[in-house]
């Protein structure tokens, strides 16, 4: 049950652990902490489950995020256009057929390699 479905659900955690760390320890988990958006017991909560709390995109790797994003958008829509034409339409536009098909793998596994970025990113 994640903390948004606790408060939901009136269920409040009333046990305690206590660990004793240093000043630069506590400083480092507080500002991990911090990175993923958590509070502090959220995240040692998380990290004691075995739940690797993931940090936040700053502002830089988002612009940079929905840069490639238009990009895979853009190759997913030439990938579909020249599926759908004959292979002698596929030839007049890129005149070297093995050259085309190549072109189409490399394309392919170019998606395929975002989809799985997305995916990680995501979790």
């Amino acid at each position: 049950m994640n903390e948004e479905e606790q408060e939901k659900s009136g269920t409040t955690r009333s046990r305690r652990i206590e660990a004793r760390v240093t000043d630069a320890e506590l400083d480092r988990i507080v500002a991990l902490a911090a990175q993923c958006g958590l509070t502090l017991s959220g995240y040692l909560r998380r990290c004691a489950l075995g739940q690797h709390p993931k940090q936040r995109l700053n502002d830089r790797e988002i612009e940079a995020l929905c840069s490639l994003t238009d990009a895979r958008a853009e190759l997913i829509h030439i990938r579909n256009a020249l599926k759908g034409r004959s292979r002698q339409e596929r030839q007049r536009y890129f005149g070297n057929p093995r050259f085309m098909e190549q072109w189409i793998v490399a394309v392919n596994r170019l998606v395929e390699q975002w989809d799985n970025i997305i995916r990680n990113i995501s979790q």
